[in-house]
């Protein structure tokens, strides 16, 4: 089962944590390459080390042939033929030890050369693990990050809607109220104004008739 697919499960349950869930498995992944990185890095460090040492093995018979050999010549170079051959003698064991380092030196050579290939794939591979586990933390984040949300949005569509349609009705109700009392305050006073009005005025009017001769 792919990652995504276990996150997806994640997120429709509301079980797990899905950013924990891929961080896990990333990790693990990870660190499974890294192990494996360390233990080809020591492969091929143990090779080359063995290859080095091969490498001064025949560098030390070589130096007894080209001794042994120049020997033989110059005692050949002397008359000496007896010494001569007793020098070849001393120089065919060195020359055969050459011949098989120079053997085993090509295989060693190969091998360190298929190692580091291999060492070079496989930190390719590291790198290309680690950049796809920030890519996939970043996007299980993201993915955590609008579940959050939408519970939000739950939450506001159910029980705090419902809360919010109470609020309301209850704001209204008190806006219907101040209407009312600011409705009666303009009609009884507005009322009271006009009656005193015309009271002035016809007393005024009984004033005048009265005072006529």
């Amino acid at each position: 089962m792919g990652i995504w697919k276990r996150l997806a499960q994640g997120l429709g349950g509301g079980k797990r944590d899905p950013v924990l869930e891929a961080e896990r498995e990333v990790n693990q992944r990870v660190g499974q390459l890294q192990a494996d990185l360390l233990t080809l890095r020591q492969g091929v460090a143990e090779a080359i080390a063995l290859q080095k040492r091969l490498e001064r093995e025949r560098h030390t018979a070589q130096g007894q042939v080209d001794f042994w050999y120049t020997q033989a010549r110059d005692a050949l170079a002397r008359g000496m033929e007896t010494e001569a051959v007793a020098a070849l003698e001393k120089w065919q064991p060195y020359r055969k030890i050459v011949e098989q380092v120079d053997g085993q030196l090509g295989q060693r050579r190969e091998l360190v050369q298929r190692l580091r290939g291999t060492l070079a794939q496989l930190e390719q591979r590291v790198m290309e693990a680690r950049r796809q586990r920030d890519l996939l933390m970043a996007r299980s984040r993201s993915a955590a990050a609008i579940l959050r949300v939408r519970e939000s949005l739950d939450s506001i569509t159910g029980e705090g809607a419902r809360a919010l349609e109470q609020f309301e009705a209850e704001v209204q109700i008190l806006e219907v109220q101040a209407d009312l009392v600011g409705l009666t305050d303009g009609d009884y006073g507005g009322g009271r104004s006009q009656d005193d009005g015309a009271i002035a005025r016809a007393l005024s009017t009984l004033e005048t008739e009265l005072n006529q001769p």
